[in-house]
């Protein structure tokens, strides 16, 4: 398999903080709604197990199936690597988002019919890497805009 460029995602810190503060800030939320104790306590706690959840799978990359690498081989077919070492064949999705700090993949794995997003901020690759990201991507759209 020849592939273009493989991309091997380091844990972003900048998005561990983002989402630090997103579940701060729906906490604090949670204690002005005035709502009954027992209410905001489990509430509380749903924000902390998404929170803890959110961080390992896509932030750190520390969950089984957090993915920690992707690359596209010279026919075009994606592939995906989760932390537990399976590989997944899948195509990129044509709602894939890209700016100049981040990078939102929405791929279908083609054995499960499942959706899997990439979020990728720019401290999770290298500049050269990420700024390589982006004119992939580029060239990508522009072969799905002429079919």
């Amino acid at each position: 398999m020849d592939v273009n460029q493989r991309f091997a995602l380091n844990p972003s810190y900048y998005f561990a903080l983002l989402l630090l503060l997103l579940h701060v800030g729906a906490v604090l939320i949670l204690l002005a709604l005035q709502l009954p104790w027992l209410m905001t306590v489990l509430l509380g706690i749903l924000c902390g197990m998404s929170l803890a959840n959110t961080m390992q799978r896509y932030a750190m990359l520390a969950n089984p199936q957090a993915i920690i690498g992707f690359w596209q081989d010279k026919a075009g077919e994606w592939f995906l690597q989760e932390k537990r070492g399976k590989i997944h064949s899948a195509q990129l999705l044509g709602n894939s988002f890209c700016s100049r700090y981040l990078v939102l993949l929405n791929f279908k794995l083609a054995e499960k019919r499942r959706k899997r997003p990439v979020i990728i901020l720019a401290d999770s690759l290298s500049h050269s890497m990420f700024r390589q990201l982006q004119v992939q991507l580029l060239l990508v759209r522009s072969k799905l805009e002429i079919k």
